[in-house]
């Protein structure tokens, strides 16, 4: 067993993982990886995923959320190829509609895109695509000695922005339009033999076929390697999710007539007395929610083809960025399934009544091409218990070995407290609990020589303790909002990351994007407190995923409730102590912490400990050497 390692050298924990990956694939075995952060689990799989693969002609797909991961992934394959002369090629595969330069395209609304991208093609519209790939023999050739140069310049691996940029300016050389880049990367991942990727790629029955055909790809003779695997579940669930309230189906009506088509208008018409219905239906109804039975709304089967034929229409008239009437056949598409991994539902809102038609297991579209693999990883920091994770995304149970690693960081430079003296159990949550909570976050974080970070269940019991904190706290403070856009997350992180000499606090939810997309190494996160468990709303699709895995696992309240709250709540305390360097305090702020069904949960290498001074804890704890 020979495994390429592009570093001089190995950790112990890696060289276990390796190990342990590398059987796996020699018995065409899964393999679940629970690993703390900052154990360098990236090269710990693509190496002996690379390793075997060069033996046994395999392809390895590395699959990611994150785009910074997608550069780490690529700077491995590019460093094996360049340590040990290997002939190595990867490709940096991203989303259609990030990579498109057709400007009559590229701004519409992703799904719309993607629709309206198809009929350009079908209908030789694009020139981008022509320029790429051609349609006649001529246009073809073209093509082809256009991707050989191309494939020079690329060499053994680019990112999917340099290849953006390349086409781009490949066509003002030579005064024609730039060769589409997402046609270019197909092509270039044909002759690829790592492909990183998103989970959607292979996983997303709408997208896995057509996409492996494209690329002359089979499972079969594939390496599947899943990173954050803990966000898989619940992405794959909201892939096959779709909603529905009165404005869309007004709004596709009057897009119909807008291009004269005045029968499909009626005919969606005819939805709004079965949605009326539900209104009247929901006023009876006790609370804000209720299920709905798929009779109670009509088959849009027949008129399926003319709201998507009508909808692209539309798009192209209009110059608009999204299509009602895609939306609406979206829906209505989803709406027709019959299988109880599946909920309809209808909730009050402030713009009306919505339907929901929800996905409860992502096992329907993750078992089969999982297990087709020849071997598949799931990595994450939070995949515990990995039996979970096994039975949510379907993997075959006699294929599957389960592994967890422990933390290769010093025990000395983490301090991880409790605090049993706090709940946020909904009969505790009393103005003298949120005053006790402020208290004591306030004592730690003033106590915190830089940057601290403070978790909250939701932005209920946020905005409750925030009453108390006032001014209490002496340095610069940061709020996550709710419904807050991405651009604007991103500014007030690079904000608080500014502060960490003088030191400041950001205060967010478990599960939001503050939680769990970054990155604070160093001095740019000190201290996390975790205020309470995250435990979702006992609402109607909780209590159904609850019944769903009783019924098919016999463990309801684990799988639907406890688990995945637990995750957040340590996915946040994550956020702290990213490198063998960092020096971190992790503070879980609720009784149940301690309780066995939750601390079970909680990674073996944090030691919890109890004070009842937190002010003296802290300062001790960051006046001592490491």
């Amino acid at each position: 067993m020979r495994i390429f390692f592009r570093h001089e050298k190995v950790r112990a924990v890696q060289k276990e993982m390796m190990k342990d990956i590398y059987s796996a694939f020699v018995e065409s075995k899964h393999i679940i990886i629970h690993a703390p952060t900052g154990c360098g689990k990236t090269d710990a799989s693509l190496s002996p995923a690379i390793s075997y693969a060069i033996e046994n002609n395999l392809n390895v797909f590395f699959m990611t959320p994150k785009i910074s991961q997608h550069l780490i992934a690529m700077s491995v394959v590019k460093d094996l190829r360049q340590k040990f002369d290997l002939d190595i090629r990867a490709v940096d595969l991203v989303g259609k509609s990030h990579l498109c330069i057709n400007e009559e395209v590229m701004d519409k609304e992703v799904n719309d895109f993607y629709e309206l991208c198809k009929k350009k093609v079908k209908n030789h519209e694009c020139p981008h695509y022509i320029i790429a790939r051609g349609y006649n023999v001529k246009q073809r050739s073209e093509a082809k000695a256009r991707l050989d140069e191309i494939l020079r310049w690329y060499g053994a691996g680019r990112s999917c922005t340099a290849v953006k940029r390349h086409c781009l300016s490949y066509g003002e050389s030579y005064g024609i339009k730039g060769p589409c880049p997402y046609e270019v990367s197909l092509e270039i991942a044909k002759r690829a033999d790592v492909l990183i990727c998103d989970y959607y790629h292979v996983l997303n029955p709408y997208i896995a076929s057509s996409f492996l055909d494209r690329i002359e790809k089979e499972l079969e003779d594939s390496i599947l390697i899943i990173d954050e695997a803990h966000n898989s579940p619940e992405r794959l669930r909201a892939a096959l999710s779709s909603s529905l309230d009165k404005r869309v189906v007004l709004k596709a009506a009057e897009e119909a007539r807008s291009i004269k088509n005045k029968v499909l208008a009626k005919h969606i018409e005819a939805v709004i007395p079965f949605i009326e219905k539900l209104e009247d239906r929901m006023d009876y109804e006790e609370g804000d929610e209720a299920i709905v039975y798929k009779e109670e709304l009509p088959s849009m089967r027949d008129f399926l083809l003319d709201m998507e034929e009508s909808g692209l229409e539309f798009l192209e008239k209009s110059n608009r960025h999204r299509s009602y009437l895609l939306r609406m056949k979206r829906f209505f598409s989803m709406w027709e399934e019959e299988d109880i991994s599946f909920l309809r539902l209808m909730r009050k809102t402030e713009r009306g009544l919505k339907i929901d038609f929800k996905c409860l297991d992502p096992s329907v579209i993750s078992s089969e091409p999982l297990n087709r693999a020849h071997s598949t990883v799931l990595m994450s920091a939070t995949l515990k218990p990995g039996s979970m994770y096994r039975d949510m995304l379907g993997l075959d149970a006699d294929r599957t070995v389960i592994k967890e690693y422990k933390s290769p960081f010093p025990k000395k430079n983490r301090l991880v407290l409790i605090d049993k003296s706090i709940s946020t159990k909904y009969e505790r949550r009393t103005e003298s609990e949120y005053k006790r909570m402020a208290e004591h976050i306030r004592d730690i974080v003033n106590n915190v020589p830089g940057n601290s970070a403070v978790f909250f269940p939701s932005y209920k019991v946020m905005g409750e303790v925030l009453r108390y904190i006032g001014n209490k706290i002496k340095k610069r403070m940061f709020t996550q909002q709710e419904g807050m856009k991405a651009e604007s997350v991103k500014e007030m992180l690079e904000s608080f990351q500014a502060e960490k000499e003088r030191g400041a606090v950001i205060f967010a939810v478990s599960g939001g994007s503050l939680a769990e997309g970054i990155d604070l190494p160093g001095k740019s996160l000190l201290a996390v407190v975790v205020v309470g468990i995250p435990l979702g709303e006992p609402d109607i699709e909780t209590k159904a995923l609850i019944r769903y895995y009783d019924f098919k696992y016999g463990k309801g309240w684990d799988y639907g409730y406890i688990f995945p709250a637990m995750n957040k709540a340590v996915q946040a305390a994550g956020r702290c102590i990213r490198s063998e360097t960092d020096k971190g305090l992790i503070v879980f702020m609720d009784e149940r912490f301690a309780w066995s069904k939750y601390k079970r949960l909680i990674p073996e290498e944090y030691e919890m400990k109890e004070t009842s001074n937190f002010k003296k804890t802290v300062r001790k704890f960051w006046s001592s050497k490491s």
